[in-house]
């Protein structure tokens, strides 16, 4: 099957995380349905960052990941150390 014209060729890569079996990966998500959700959803945005600057024992990575288009559930991703 031939690929349309101007959709770029994916370059999909993998990871070996064997070595780290006590990796956790967490999404937390909010769907905003109504004004007063978003309200709600940048007045967390800032208790997040605070978390996050504070490095809490065992956070590694933490990213911000705001779906717009596809849903309307921007989501935070962390990646934990458990001990």
């Amino acid at each position: 099957m031939a690929k349309p014209a101007g959709v770029p060729k994916v370059d999909r890569r993998t990871v070996d995380l064997s070595a780290y079996p006590d990796l956790v990966v967490v999404y937390l998500g909010m769907r905003v349905n109504a004004f007063a959700g978003l309200k709600r959803l940048l007045g967390l945005g800032p208790q997040i960052a605070d978390s996050v600057k504070a490095r809490p024992d065992g956070l590694l990575l933490h990213e911000d990941i705001i779906f717009l288009l596809v849903s309307s559930a921007p989501r935070y991703a962390a990646v934990l150390a458990r001990f």
